[in-house]
């Protein structure tokens, strides 16, 4: 009902926040609240809990943005009909008083929130929800042999370094401990274990990091050479465009990295396991997508220094690329989505194999042999059943594998945070 509202009377729609007295069944929202509406508590009801709250959550921030968007606009106006230009000298107070409101605009949006998220955890009851989680299914115990936490660290330790460079490492069994809470043994993981390989895994994500500052540098160095060395105006232009291009390609194989790394620090319960992911990908994502922006505006001018000895139109360039490619993926998504590019794509390649395969391996070989061309995609995160008559028809369980996985929210809560953050 919240995707074709117009199809649906309003007051079957819901309501903008949990807060709204249109949330209630017989009350319609006006018409200027109309495309901001969800039906949160049907959300709930259907999907749970945590996909509601992601949604209010979108939709709180989604009418929160109304305010800077006003904002901007007047300032864009006014800079219209006055004339500007980004290396002008002296204060500009129409550029500080919208810093200003954008900085109070964050503390209140913030609080309004919490408010919000307090109002839904009462109304949906998740108040104490992370004191009452069960434990991840995915969470194993220690292996080892040993009593004494010091020494079932190290046999842990050795047997995760063990198995994970394809080594047996010998007769362990699983630890497990008696709980004094309940009186029940359960799976033990000793916490300086965890511990051990967290630190080891910020060390991994603070190499990425500096991995990015130097890419950063590296370009900001090429876009120097380019344009005030060989005196190639379209060099910015470039860089600029790589830069675009390199922090999406740089996020994506980064969080498949994060994931990787989380997944090893065998987190007991989901809300630790997400707080390890997010650190990891917020810290980095943090220097990927606004490095060259901050080198830019500050560093830049006192290294290679810039045209006319003003770096700001060269900002203005990179960010416009950056939001460019933004809006592309944003609106390739959908049409991507409807029509099915990427999937023809990939089941064209999908026969291409399957054509050579025949050639140079045979029929029966082909049958037996998993398509790379689809497991590739499936990597991407691209998942396409095979079709009929491609590599034989598939097996039902092949095609519930090669289903789409859906990850949660957190993906589509990521770069929104990032972009508040960044705001």
């Amino acid at each position: 009902r919240w995707v074709t509202p117009w199809k649906e009377e309003r007051r079957k729609i819901g309501a903008p926040t949990v807060s709204s007295s249109y949330a209630k069944p017989d009350r319609a929202a006006p018409l200027l609240l109309y495309w901001f509406c969800q039906p949160l508590d049907d959300i709930r009801s259907y999907f749970g809990e945590k996909v509601a709250f992601y949604y209010a959550w979108l939709g709180f921030l989604t009418m929160s943005l109304l305010w800077p968007s006003l904002v901007g606009l007047g300032c864009q106006a006014y800079y219209f009909v006055e004339g500007f230009t980004w290396c002008d000298s002296g204060i500009d107070w129409v550029q500080v008083g919208t810093a200003g409101f954008v900085a109070l605009w964050c503390v209140v949006y913030s609080e309004m929130w919490k408010g919000q998220q307090a109002l839904a955890a009462t109304k949906w009851g998740t108040e104490d929800a992370e004191d009452k989680e069960e434990v991840r299914h995915e969470f194993t115990p220690v292996m080892g042999t040993a009593r004494g936490s010091a020494r079932r660290v190290w046999q842990g330790l050795y047997f995760e370094l063990s198995k994970s460079l394809g080594a047996r490492p010998g007769d362990f069994e699983e630890i497990y401990e008696r709980n004094p809470v309940t009186n029940r043994n359960e799976p033990f993981y000793p916490s300086k274990l965890r511990a051990v390989w967290e630190t080891m895994n910020m060390l991994i994500v603070l190499m990425c990091i500096l991995a990015s500052c130097g890419v950063t540098w590296a370009l900001m160095y090429l876009e120097y050479f380019l344009v005030q060395v060989e005196g190639m105006s379209w060099g910015e232009y470039l860089v600029a465009a790589i830069v675009a291009v390199e922090i999406p390609v740089a996020a994506f194989y980064y969080n498949k990295l994060a994931l990787r790394l989380t997944n090893g620090e065998n987190h007991r319960t989901q809300a630790s396991y997400d707080t390890g992911l997010i650190m990891k990908i917020f810290s980095f994502e943090f220097f990927n997508r606004f490095g060259a922006m901050l080198f830019i505006a500050f560093i830049k001018q006192y290294t290679y220094g810039c045209n006319n000895d003003c770096c700001m139109d060269f900002a203005s360039t990179q960010l416009m690329f950056i939001l460019g490619v933004y809006l592309l993926r944003n609106v390739m998504n959908p049409i991507d989505a409807s029509f099915g590019i990427s999937k023809a794509i990939v089941r064209a390649l999908a026969r291409c194999e399957a054509s050579l395969t025949k050639c140079f391996c045979g029929a029966s070989r082909r049958s037996k042999s998993k398509s790379f061309v689809f497991s590739v995609s499936h990597s991407f995160g691209l998942s396409i059943p095979p079709a009929a008559g491609a590599g034989g028809a598939a097996e039902p369980w092949e095609t519930e594998y090669l289903r789409e996985e859906y990850s949660g929210t957190f993906n589509s809560m990521a770069p929104m945070g990032l972009q508040f953050g960044g705001g």
